[in-house]
């Protein structure tokens, strides 16, 4: 018969298990499907750990589940748990070596759809036992509640200080159009209101002035639908130069220079940087953006 010590421990780890589900997947119903048991079973064990931990928490905001500043306290104890304990079962299996299991990767759409996508089979190939989910989406998505295990961002986070932040790459943003067309007839592609204040946005602002046009007839709310505007010939914009050089369809106009740079950051959880899974795809990551890596600067 277990001892009560024991029988405590167990029940702290089953705690944790479930405010890591929770916290990751924000509903009963996707947190049931993920330990396999139902709904009122969720329901009752969350009930039964708030009593033990005499705290709420989860507070529903929005239709989710979100954690309370308590609730945060154990998920941050449960990563710990669950990174030492996937590390232990790596050095007994002797599996430390293989880069095994899920890696969920977030990035704004262009990055995703245009330069990751098309790598993945090799990174597949090479590590047949691992599964990725990647998200092409330009939300942030947070790491700290484990929403994403790896993000891609244009710019570097204020909020999620307990982050590994590292600038990867260093993008040039050029003017493109539809190769052979004329650039004087054709329409300055921008972003919608919500995205005005990109760089790139702000910049096809004041180049519409300099050419003194009162509108502009399109205007889209990111990068990736702006190449497939561009590419169908409904007028020109600026696009990343890595996608757009490469792109037989497409051709710079004007002076043909880079106007816009932006500096791509990767991010990381430092409880997931250890795993092997994570330190694979990171690595793959890099090999991608190599070419146009900047100068190496230290992750804070």
């Amino acid at each position: 018969m277990p001892s009560s010590s024991a029988k405590m421990q167990e029940e702290v780890w089953d705690d944790l298990r479930l405010v890591l589900v929770l916290a990751r997947t924000g509903t009963y119903s996707d947190a049931a499907r993920r330990l396999g048991v139902n709904e009122s079973t969720v329901a009752r064990r969350l009930a039964q750990a708030e009593r033990r931990w005499r705290a709420r928490l989860f507070d529903r905001v929005d239709g989710k589940l979100a954690a309370t500043p308590a609730g945060e306290d154990l998920v941050r104890h449960g990563e710990i748990v669950e990174t030492q304990m996937q590390a232990a079962r790596s050095a007994v299996l002797g599996t430390d070596d293989q880069a095994s299991g899920p890696v969920r990767i977030t990035a704004v759409p262009f990055v995703a759809n245009r330069l990751l996508a098309p790598a993945l089979g090799r990174l597949i190939e090479a590590n047949p036992a691992l599964e990725i989910d990647l998200i092409a989406d330009p939300r942030d998505f947070s790491l700290t509640r484990r929403e994403a295990d790896i993000a891609l961002r244009l710019s570097r986070p204020s909020t999620e200080n307990v982050l590994i932040t590292r600038r990867i790459a260093t993008l040039d943003f050029a003017l493109y159009g539809k190769r052979d067309c004329k650039p004087d007839t054709l329409p300055v592609i921008g972003y919608e209101e919500a995205r005005r204040g990109l760089p790139q946005a702000q910049w096809l602002d004041a180049f519409q002035v300099k050419r003194r046009q009162r509108s502009m007839p399109v205007r889209i709310g990111d990068a990736e639908t702006l190449f497939a505007c561009v590419r169908a010939g409904a007028g020109q914009s600026l696009l990343p130069t890595m996608l757009g050089d490469a792109d037989r369809h497409l051709q710079r106009v004007g002076d043909g220079v880079p106007v816009v740079r932006r500096d791509l950051w990767l991010l990381v959880h430092p409880n997931l940087r250890p795993l092997v899974r994570i330190r694979t795809v990171i690595e793959w990551i890099d090999g991608i953006f190599r070419p146009v890596a900047p100068p190496a600067n230290p992750a804070r």
